[in-house]
């Protein structure tokens, strides 16, 4: 598995709550970070991508023959939205990944009212879906609202799924 997105999105968070590290101690990863997680039978080999912009380009290199790509989109407000479609669609459209190889983890939602977040599901879908070759009902499906912070059982579940 290979987790990327923007810059203080949350992806180094997310891979410490799967491997039950302390998630408050942030930090931004150099270029990656590869660890092991051993858990519910699997043992996944997990590859956390640096989210800055001048490391985009090697992105490719660790999806090119991972098994899932996990794309963590900041939910805290819609820029972070909007930057996070333009940088997928970028990485999308110019490495011709598979979408049956993608999903997306939309991360904070501690940090939403629990009132907005079908609102910014419909938001994330609306704007990832004219992203060329991503339909609606297949975004619908490989998504995930979730929080490090929150210690949620329910990533790590969806991920085993969309394994298989």
């Amino acid at each position: 598995m290979v987790f990327i997105g923007l810059s203080s999105s949350g992806k180094t968070s997310l891979v410490k709550s799967l491997r039950k590290d302390d998630a408050s101690a942030e930090g931004a990863t150099n270029l990656y970070e590869q660890v092991n997680i051993r858990k519910g039978g699997y043992n996944i080999e997990v590859f956390d991508l640096s989210g800055d912009q001048k490391h985009y380009i090697f992105w490719k290199f660790y999806t090119e023959n991972c098994n899932l790509i996990i794309f963590v989109v900041d939910i805290s407000n819609s820029e972070n939205i909007l930057k996070s479609k333009n940088v997928f669609e970028i990485f999308y459209t110019s490495y011709l990944i598979k979408k049956s190889e993608i999903i997306f983890v939309l991360n904070k939602k501690d940090l939403v009212p629990s009132e907005s977040l079908d609102e910014i599901k419909r938001e994330f879908i609306a704007e990832f879906s004219s992203v060329p070759g991503m339909e609606k009902e297949d975004l619908d499906k490989k998504i995930i609202v979730t929080s490090a912070m929150l210690k949620e059982k329910t990533l790590f579940p969806f991920i085993c799924t969309m394994l298989k």
